[in-house]
């Protein structure tokens, strides 16, 4: 079994449920934001069930996934709030677990459990 296969599939944000997609967004290239590498997209969770699609390219540091799962999801369960509150509050959420070391910049998404996807 591929090691991305244990990663989750789907996931329910404020009532809706998002596919998730461990890739990088079709024609998305990462973009920087306050220091950290964003590497996701979520759709807009107006779109109809089949068309929820939240995407979190895995292939980086655990900060930077991390911080992209945590961006995107934010997005997913407050659409409403702009994109420089959804960034601060997912960089100030990402340092804190990388400040009591749940989180680290130097090891690759993956490492800290039983699986490694690379």
């Amino acid at each position: 079994m591929n090691t991305i296969d244990k990663l989750p599939k789907s996931h329910v944000f404020n009532g809706k449920r998002y596919k998730i997609r461990w890739r990088r967004p079709p024609g998305r290239t990462p973009k920087e934001l306050k220091g950290h590498k964003i590497d996701g997209l979520c759709s807009d969770p107006r779109d109809p069930a089949t068309n929820r699609i939240l995407y979190v390219f895995p292939d980086d540091t655990e900060e930077n996934v991390v911080n992209t799962i945590l961006h995107e999801s934010l997005h997913a369960e407050l659409w409403m709030l702009d994109e420089e509150t959804i960034t601060r509050v997912a960089n100030s959420l990402s340092g804190l677990l990388e400040k009591i070391k749940i989180i680290s910049k130097e090891r690759q998404f993956g490492q800290f459990s039983n699986f490694s996807i690379t």
